[in-house]
């Protein structure tokens, strides 16, 4: 009698940690799952420029390293005079930096009316937070400031 108590004992402290590791194994898909859903929820423009963004990396340290230097000009010499800004009716153009889309409206949810191709020239319409509305083709739509600088009017 005493050995069924002792094996009985042993089968439950078994299956509660059959359960336990059962519970484990099932917040960690809960976990990947949801971490997966949110991946996919992103568009292929957003994946497009995750993949470009690594290699504009240089590009974008290098500019930052020029701002750092200009910034540190600046503060050295306090005799320059600024140079004047552009008058109202000036128009501003940027360069795109990567293959990009050109979107209905400021998102990346949003479909897509044209894809422009990198280094290309596109007027800007209006300077929104993180995007710029602009003209590319006779299409008016947004870019994304992430992948375009401003360039001369030449």
């Amino acid at each position: 009698m005493k050995k069924s108590k002792h094996f009985r004992k042993d089968v439950i402290i078994a299956r509660i940690i059959a359960a336990v590791l059962l519970i484990i194994i099932i917040a960690l898909l809960s976990f990947a799952i949801s971490r997966l859903t949110k991946s996919s929820g992103q568009d292929k423009d957003s994946q497009n420029t995750e993949n470009t963004q690594s290699g504009n990396q240089d590009i974008e340290n290098v500019d930052s390293e020029d701002t750092q230097e200009e910034t540190t000009q600046e503060d050295t010499e306090s005799d320059v005079t600024p140079e004047p800004e552009p008058s109202v009716d000036a128009k501003t153009y940027v360069k795109t930096t990567a293959n990009l889309n050109l979107r209905v409206e400021p998102n990346t949810s949003c479909s897509t009316l044209a894809s422009i191709p990198k280094d290309t020239k596109i007027e800007v319409v209006e300077d929104l937070e993180r995007w710029y509305k602009v003209i590319y083709n006779g299409q008016e739509g947004y870019v994304s400031k992430t992948y375009v600088v401003v360039v001369d009017a030449e």
